[in-house]
């Protein structure tokens, strides 16, 4: 019996070190060698001509894409990865963040006599209290305004409007809340009405809201600024005789050249 058991054992070792000497023919191995050399390749190539920072760069990114190979991940593992390891390069929390005490950090104030808060898990969400207890929330990375000029190009930044426009449009931010990882669009044509001045704007014509999903939220409104109140929307007719305005001064612009 004890010469059975043995046997057995001597033949599962056997077995065992069969495996691992025939591994590297393993087709997942082949894939994750031939992968690997693939990567170690175009990281050589991208790094000719490079900086000492712009090469150690793409080593970095190396060392990440051997890792995710070494965890045996491909397919739809290495998406969701991947995703995950996005989100956290992005300083975005990995599950919905709450509006509980501590997960709020120490109150500042920088605005008079409101309270204000930073989240502890999203750097990017701020908790305003009033002195009559009313709270506000805000994240300054849920939207970005993104203007047209008159050729096309488009620049990108942040803005109140854009943010106050989200707001009344989608809603506003509730807890528990999952910040996005791309944020809402909001473009918009903008220019200076009396001088026609380059980057300078007192008038704003919403075009369009695209979401995080790429969907179009259609969103046409005018705004001019109004001193203090700062902008405030006005209607079309308003809107058209600043156009007419800022054509004319542009066109001074250009003459007196």
């Amino acid at each position: 019996m004890r010469i059975t058991k043995v046997n057995q054992r001597i033949s599962r070792l056997d077995e065992q070190l069969s495996k691992l000497l025939h591994l590297k023919e393993h087709p997942k191995r082949r894939l994750h060698e031939s992968l690997s050399d693939w990567a170690d390749r175009e990281v050589q190539i991208a790094c000719k001509g490079e900086d000492g920072y712009g090469a150690g760069c793409y080593q970095s990114a190396l060392k990440a894409f051997r890792s995710l190979m070494d965890d045996g991940h491909s397919g739809c593992s290495i998406g969701f990865t991947k995703a995950i390891l996005n989100r956290l390069i992005d300083g975005k929390p990995l599950t919905p963040i709450n509006d509980t005490p501590e997960e709020w950090g120490d109150q500042y104030s920088f605005y008079g006599e409101k309270g204000h808060y930073q989240h502890t898990r999203a750097s990017s969400v701020f908790k305003t209290v009033s002195p009559d207890g009313s709270v506000e929330y805000s994240d300054v990375d849920r939207t970005v305004l993104v203007e047209v000029a008159d050729d096309g190009t488009e620049t990108t930044w942040h803005s109140g409007l854009a943010s106050k426009l989200v707001n009344e449009i989608v809603g506003p931010i509730t807890f528990p809340y999952y910040p996005s990882a791309k944020p809402y669009k909001v473009y918009a044509h903008q220019f200076d009405s009396v001088n026609a001045e380059v980057g300078c704007f007192d008038t704003s014509h919403i075009l369009k809201i695209v979401d995080p999903d790429g969907n179009e939220i259609d969103c046409e409104r005018f705004y001019v600024e109004s001193g203090d109140r700062g902008f405030q929307e006005v209607g079309r007719e308003e809107y058209a005789a600043r156009v007419l305005s800022y054509r004319n001064a542009l066109k001074s612009r250009v003459a007196n050249k």
